[in-house]
């Protein structure tokens, strides 16, 4: 099965990889060229682990399935508030309720940007804490010799 992928350039280098039909299927590639196998390593392994613990598998979705159209039931109140926001904006409700959506969508790829980003910081500064331990124990094991000045007078 063939599941369309979404891919999101990080700003500091490398790419952010998800399926969005399956939950958490994610990678990160350091160029283009890995984009492909990294998302198809991704996807087999989740499938798989999907198929060892008898989840669920999603069938993979299409753009072409979306008319761009959905009914949407909501508070009365929350329809009057966004009916008013609308008018204050000079738009229509349909423009008004899309940009809050497209809004929130992008606050949301932000937030998993700096989740990669922090996971990618803290793994630097795990390595880091490592490297720092290999050389307190090089330290510990070298024995110098300072030579004590010697009083003339």
């Amino acid at each position: 099965m063939e599941y369309p992928f979404r891919v999101i350039a990080d700003p500091d280098g490398g790419y952010f990889v998800e399926v969005p039909d399956l939950p958490g299927c994610m990678t990160q590639a350091e160029t283009r060229d890995e984009i492909i196998p990294m998302i198809e390593d991704a996807r087999h392994a989740w499938l798989e682990t999907a198929f060892e613990l008898g989840r669920e598998i999603p069938p993979p979705s299409y753009p072409e399935e979306y008319s761009g159209k959905f009914n949407l039931r909501i508070p009365k109140s929350l329809h009057r508030k966004v009916a008013g926001a609308a008018v204050r904006d000079g738009v229509s409700l349909n423009s008004y309720v899309a940009s809050v959506l497209a809004r929130g969508d992008a606050q949301a790829q932000v937030e998993q940007r700096l989740q990669n980003v922090e996971a990618r910081l803290e793994q630097r500064l795990a390595d880091l804490e490592e490297h720092l331990q290999v050389i307190r124990e090089s330290v510990q094991h070298c024995s110098v010799e300072v030579p004590m000045p010697t009083r003339k007078g």
